[in-house]
């Protein structure tokens, strides 16, 4: 029991090396990204990096001179549509310092598509992250969006997570009926994605 704690003890200790931590110095904003990959563009407005799962988009605004909330939605919304994305539909990601606006679906190929709007409480800037990931990164990718910071420290905004610890004498307890159906929808699409692989279903 020791060692299996001492183990993960060490693998947490790991992790935060696994991590790239990059700056845009010109508006003092920060975030972190799985470490690998390879950076697409670099502008004065627009990053975009690929993983071989994933692919991360950045693009900075300003804030609406009007100060019409709805904004942040509907862009995500109108962006969504643009991506032929499906099942769209509102999310929520707290990311410290900002007022998030987030939705997500399902992209025409089968992978997940995730687009917020973080909107800095301390200033005019307006930072819209989209992801488009595969089925099973969900956690990573909301890593990402939660790392972004605003601060001339080049500090990122790394989470301290929360590990439950089950009692021994604790009884598994069943999963909801939504669970299970959940469960089956992403088994039957998992199984999908399988054959589109392997070339026995085409997509018209």
């Amino acid at each position: 029991m020791k060692k299996t704690i001492l183990v993960l003890l060490l693998l947490a200790l790991a992790l935060p090396s696994l991590a790239l931590d990059l700056t845009w110095s010109k508006y003092n904003l920060n975030f972190s990204v799985p470490d690998g990959g390879f950076e697409m563009m670099s502008t004065s407005t627009h990053y975009e990096r690929q993983w071989e799962d994933m692919l991360l988009t950045v693009h900075l605004y300003t804030k609406d001179p009007e100060g019409k909330k709805e904004i942040y939605t509907t862009t995500l919304e109108r962006k969504a549509a643009d991506f032929n994305m499906y099942e769209v539909k509102k999310t929520k990601i707290k990311v410290k310092n900002f007022d998030t606006y987030a939705v997500e679906g399902i992209m025409p190929d089968g992978t997940r598509g995730l687009l917020v709007n973080l909107v800095s409480k301390k200033s005019e800037l307006v930072v819209q992250v989209v992801v488009n990931y595969l089925f099973g990164n969900r956690e990573m990718v909301e890593d990402v969006v939660k790392s972004f910071a605003e601060n001339p420290d080049r500090k990122p905004n790394h989470e301290t997570k929360k590990q439950k610890i089950k009692k021994p004498d604790q009884k598994d307890a069943k999963p909801s009926k939504q669970e299970l159906e959940e469960q089956k929808r992403l088994e039957k699409e998992q199984k999908y994605q399988e054959k589109r692989r392997k070339g026995e279903i085409f997509d018209a």
